[in-house]
């Protein structure tokens, strides 16, 4: 077993576990992972009494696990995963829980992770308890899909206990009773994310959750320094980013494609005013633009809205949008009304000049 790299196990019904915790450090070279349609396994690690201290024993290569179709599983993640980098897991329907706060400081090596169509899981990161030092984690791409229960990705706001500054490709689909994605903390700190994209979330009403408890009371700065493609598809309840007065920097955005998000309010995403965001007589109830146009719109290459319900409320506003002047060799995908707004605002900056 020293030499072994790869391991694929499939359609073993009786196995319970697959192996017992004595037995890990036999797996010194074990690279890749993968279990599927094993359909009495509860866990992967088997824990012997009286054998604690084998738990120290880790899986020194071990980088790539991939578990599917694993309907009795309860436990995905062990103490042995720490050198692990890329976790997919499957249509595993007993998990709650994918990582339980008691291993919240075993997974920072993580770089990529995949949950779908797990149909029980309500939370992904469980945290609960303060560390003395923050620590962060290399976890750069997450996709989740078909996750109808899961209710926060995070069970609390990570802040002082891990930092999840490195993420760079989030997508989120099919996650029905998520009405958040990110915590405070995280979103404060995603400045190298350049992918998000949120799918037929019919209850997401904003990305980042607000904070619960906080002395702070100025609005907040999210610095989205490069995120280039924004996609938010049927989500019903979505109403914007954030739901208090903040700032949004996008410097290098260059897809927006929101279809079918009718509780949105356009000029919350395409206003030309900035000063309304720094007007302190604006009631945080209030819908606010996270974009201004003038940092995020020049850089635009592809831009699609489809959701007519409150266009009627923005028209007056976009009467006066310049920003897609250079869409000569760029796609946009527009309204037939916002389509004339823009041609009449075109035809005018020109003659202008």
């Amino acid at each position: 077993m020293h030499n072994l790299t790869s391991l694929i196990v499939d359609n073993c019904g009786g196995l319970k576990y697959l192996f017992s915790s004595t037995v890990v450090g036999s797996f010194k070279n074990l690279k890749h992972l993968e279990i599927s349609n094993c359909a009495m396994m509860e866990e992967i690690i088997a824990k012997e009494e009286g054998n604690g201290a084998s738990e120290e024993v880790q899986f020194c290569k071990l980088e790539k696990i991939i578990l599917k179709d694993m309907n009795n599983l309860k436990t995905i993640w062990h103490r042995q995963f720490e050198t692990v980098k890329m976790l997919q897991v499957n249509n595993c329907n007993k998990i709650v829980v994918v990582f339980p706060s008691s291993m919240q400081k075993t997974y920072n090596k993580l770089e990529m992770l995949e949950v779908t169509n797990c149909a029980f899981v309500e939370e992904i990161f469980e945290l609960s308890f303060k560390e003395s030092v923050e620590h962060a984690t290399h976890l750069k791409e997450i996709t989740i899909d078909g996750l109808d229960k899961l209710k926060k990705k995070w069970s609390r706001d990570p802040q002082g206990i891990l930092s999840f500054q490195n993420l760079i490709n989030v997508q989120l689909n099919n996650c029905a009773s998520l009405e958040y994605l990110l915590p405070f903390s995280v979103a404060s700190r995603c400045s190298h994310l350049k992918e998000l994209h949120i799918v037929q979330c019919e209850n997401m009403k904003e990305i980042v959750a607000e904070e619960k408890e906080s002395s702070v009371k100025a609005a907040p700065i999210f610095e989205f320094n490069k995120l280039s493609t924004l996609l938010l598809w049927n989500l019903f309840k979505f109403e914007g980013f954030f739901a208090k007065k903040h700032t949004l920097a996008c410097p290098s955005l260059k897809i927006i494609d929101v279809v079918g998000c009718a509780k949105l309010n356009l000029y919350r995403t395409l206003s030309t005013s900035s000063s309304n965001i720094r007007d302190d007589k604006l009631s945080v109830s209030m819908p606010q633009p996270p974009f201004i146009v003038e940092e995020v719109i020049p850089n635009l290459e592809k831009l699609r809205i489809d959701c007519d319900s409150k266009f009627g409320e923005v028209e007056n506003r976009l009467m006066k949008i310049h920003f897609l002047i250079g869409f000569f060799k760029m796609c946009a995908v527009l309204s037939h009304w916002l389509l004339k707004v823009v041609t009449s605002s075109r035809y005018s900056k020109v003659n202008e000049e």
